[in-house]
């Protein structure tokens, strides 16, 4: 049952059911993706940064608080995946998005994050 937390059948559920089911949908998926955000970050940061071109404590600790601050700013974002459908159910009375849609906006939230992460330790190196 956990695995159809919201079915495509979301007639018969109370609103304060919709809204903790499609919470707990996305934030069972939450450690996967800081697990892949963080090995997008050291993938990242060895191809433009190089283990070799860290030239000390201070080097390395201001890229360490970068990811850092760069993981929490990804999670914000992540957090989209579930406010912005509850926002829209909340004033416009729409019903939260299907299962399949869900998963096809997470699929294009990771590919963005690839993309951003990408650009973004491009920048700093």
């Amino acid at each position: 049952m956990e695995n159809d937390l919201i079915d495509d059948n979301t007639e018969n559920q109370s609103p304060d059911t919709l809204t903790m089911n499609l919470i707990r949908w996305w934030e069972r998926l939450r450690l996967p993706y800081n697990l892949f955000v963080i090995v997008l970050q050291f993938i990242f940061i060895y191809v433009f940064i190089g283990v070799d071109h860290i030239g000390g404590v201070g080097d390395f600790l201001a890229i360490v608080i970068f990811s850092l601050a760069y993981l929490f700013l990804m999670n914000l974002c992540f957090c989209l995946g579930w406010g912005l459908p509850l926002l829209h159910y909340y004033y416009f009375k729409f019903k939260p998005i299907s299962k399949s849609n869900r998963i096809i906006l997470l699929i294009s939230g990771c590919i963005l994050t690839i993309i951003v992460t990408f650009f973004t330790y491009a920048l700093i190196s």
